[in-house]
């Protein structure tokens, strides 16, 4: 397994081929792309026909090596959306919306990936200009103390940055791109490569869920949560091209945040299976559930913590495959064409 490491600098946005997505504030992009081996074992081709072989870069150590847990491959790489909202003491604080991940191509180009709907959602009227960014590098400050950096996701003119499934799919991307403007931070992204195949999908597979649910509180939405669970059902029509479903308690926050599957327990077939890598199954998109009035008493906070949102029902969520993923990436070259 390969990881790309997304050098984000203190001054924060994105960029675009021939042409800028310039952030409010001054803020501009600045996203330098590295690839590092962070795994012992790596994939030799691309999934599901990405056809993009990953440029070889400095290796580091693996996290064995380091004694780096396993999971901060994947950590590093998961980051959360937002917006600035007030408490009820009127503080400005980092409101999160939904969970992204770095997904990389090559030293040179990586894409911010998320579920289409914390972009765009007519149903409840949601299609902002620009969103906040919390990246995993900056975990040490609380939700009060860093406020994000800007994403434009829309244009002077109101056309959208960002590209979305050609089937309707929940999944939507942004490509980066490396600007120097100096100073840095490092972002961290999965390889292509880390795509799951059609064979790593099976009812009852081992799987992880990193994401932000916003139930849990701000003082704990300032690193990526790790929920654990199972591969719950798939489409018997297609089940690598169709949504599928996890047990792993979703919350509203959890929206686009990736779905890892774990090498561990029972294969497909009931054996114990030879050792494997972990690898992105797909995206959160979604959790069934009903709206309800949430009230929580946080430590330290005076007043309790009121929320309105969707409560899953029965611990289920709804994932969007790693091939449409996949299939989204392979249509920038063409939509990318000036």
């Amino acid at each position: 397994m390969k990881s790309i490491e997304l050098r984000t600098h203190a001054v924060v946005g994105l960029a675009r081929a021939q042409g800028t997505l310039r952030a409010k504030s001054g803020l501009v992009a600045a996203l330098f792309l590295t690839l590092v081996a962070q795994m012992a074992g790596q994939r030799n081709t691309s999934p599901q026909g990405m056809g993009a072989q990953a440029a070889q870069g400095a290796v580091v150590p693996s996290p064995a090596a380091t004694n780096q847990p396993w999971l901060d491959y994947w950590r590093l790489s998961t980051f959360s959306f937002g917006k600035v909202s007030k408490d009820q003491e009127q503080r400005e604080f980092f409101e999160v919306i939904g969970t992204g991940i770095t997904i990389g191509i090559d030293s040179h180009t990586g894409y911010i990936v998320t579920a289409k709907h914390v972009f765009y959602d007519p149903l409840k009227n949601w299609h902002p200009s620009d969103l906040r960014v919390r990246w995993a590098w900056q975990e040490q400050k609380s939700v009060y103390e860093d406020l994000g950096a800007i994403l434009t996701l829309r244009d002077s003119d109101g056309r959208d940055l960002w590209v979305a499934a050609a089937d309707g799919s929940d999944v939507a991307a942004i490509p980066t791109e490396p600007q120097d403007v100096g100073g840095s931070h490092t972002q961290q992204a999965v390889n292509v490569t880390d795509l799951a195949r059609p064979e790593d999908l099976y009812e009852g597979g081992t799987v992880v869920v990193l994401g932000y649910p916003g139930i849990v509180g701000n003082d704990y939405l300032v690193r990526a949560i790790v929920r654990a669970g199972i591969v719950a059902w798939r489409d018997p029509s297609d089940p690598a091209d169709k949504p599928f479903l996890i047990d792993a308690n979703i919350y509203p926050g959890n929206s686009g945040g990736p779905v890892i599957k774990v090498p561990l327990g029972l294969s497909v077939s009931g054996s114990a299976g030879l050792p494997a890598l972990p690898s992105l199954l797909g995206i959160v998109s979604q959790a069934p559930g009903q709206m309800q009035d949430i009230t929580l008493n946080v430590p330290g906070v005076m007043l309790p913590l009121r929320l309105h949102q969707m409560i899953p029902v029965g611990g289920t969520g709804i994932v969007v495959p790693a091939s449409k993923i996949s299939a989204l990436l392979r249509s920038f070259p063409a939509k990318r064409k000036d």
